[in-house]
C-alpha cells in the first residue's frame, strides 16, 4: 500500500516527502514511546541493575530506529535467553522506518527515469536480497534475520505486486469507494466483519475508528496515544 500511495503521488506529481514522513511519525512514534516509557518505568521497578541496564539501551537503540542493529550486535534472536529481553518485539518496527526513510527517496529517483525501470531496479533488489539471506543463513543467521538488507525481499515483493498488479488497479478503486457504504464492487452489501469480499482496501476516513470506545481499549488505547496517527 505504501508503495502504491507513493508511486501514485510521483505520478501526478504531489508527493511531498516531509508531509509523508511526518505522517509516518505520526502513525508509529506515538504508540512506541508509550511502550517504552512503560517497559522502562517497570524495569526500574522490577529489574535487577544489570538487566536494567540492557533495558535502558534497548530503550534508546528502539527510540532511534535502530532496535534490530542493537539486537543483533548485542542477542542471538536463537538463545532461551532471550525470551527475558522485554523489547525484542520492536526490532521489527525498526526495520519498517529504516524502510520508510529509505523507500520514498529510491522511488523518486527511480520514477525519474521510467516505470520499467522501476521495476525492474526492484526486482533486482528483491531477487538480491532473497538470495544473499539464502546464502548467508547458515554461516549469519543472527544477521539474516535482524538487518534490514536481508528483509528488503519480502518489502520488495510486496512493492511489485503493487506496480504490476494493473488488471486489479480499477478493482482497487471501485472497492475503496464503496467501502464508505458498506458495499462491495459488485453491488452486494456486505455485513460488517464479513469476510465475502476477497480484498480488503484500508483507506483514509472521515472518522477515526477509535472514536468508538470500550472500557478495555479506552485503558490500553488512550486517546492522547492514539489521536495522533491512527486516522493517517
Amino acid at each position: 500500500m505504501i508503495t502504491r500511495n507513493l508511486v501514485d503521488d510521483l505520478d501526478n506529481g504531489r508527493l511531498s516527502l516531509v508531509a509523508f514522513y511526518v505522517r509516518r511519525l505520526a502513525r508509529l512514534q506515538p504508540a512506541l514511546y508509550g511502550v517504552l516509557l512503560a517497559t522502562l518505568t517497570g524495569g526500574v521497578l522490577m529489574l535487577a541493575p544489570e538487566k536494567l541496564h540492557h533495558v535502558r539501551k534497548a530503550t534508546v537503540a528502539a527510540a532511534v530506529s535502530l532496535a534490530n542493529i542493537w539486537f543483533w550486535t548485542t542477542d542471538d534472536y536463537f538463545s532461551p535467553a532471550i525470551e527475558n529481553n522485554p523489547l525484542l518485539h520492536t526490532w521489527p518496527l525498526a526495520v519498517e522506518e529504516q524502510f520508510y526513510l529509505v523507500w520514498p527517496l529510491a522511488l523518486l529517483g527511480l520514477h525519474r527515469v521510467s516505470r520499467r525501470v522501476m521495476v525492474g531496479w526492484i526486482a533486482i533488489a528483491t531477487i538480491g536480497s532473497l538470495g544473499a539471506a539464502l546464502f548467508f543463513s547458515r554461516t549469519a543467521p543472527s544477521a539474516v534475520f535482524y538487518l534490514t538488507p536481508f528483509r528488503v525481499y519480502s518489502l520488495g515483493a510486496g512493492a511489485l505486486l503493487a506496480l504490476t498488479g494493473a488488471p486489479h488497479r480499477q478493482r482497487w478503486t471501485q472497492a475503496g469507494r464503496f467501502q464508505r457504504s458498506g458495499a462491495d464492487p459488485g453491488g452486494a452489501p456486505l455485513a460488517p466483519g464479513s469476510r465475502s469480499s476477497p480484498l480488503v482496501v484500508v483507506r483514509r476516513r472521515e472518522r477515526c475508528p477509535h472514536d468508538a470506545r470500550t472500557l478495555v481499549n479506552g485503558v490500553l488505547l488512550p486517546r492522547w496515544l492514539t489521536s495522533c496517527g491512527s486516522c493517517f
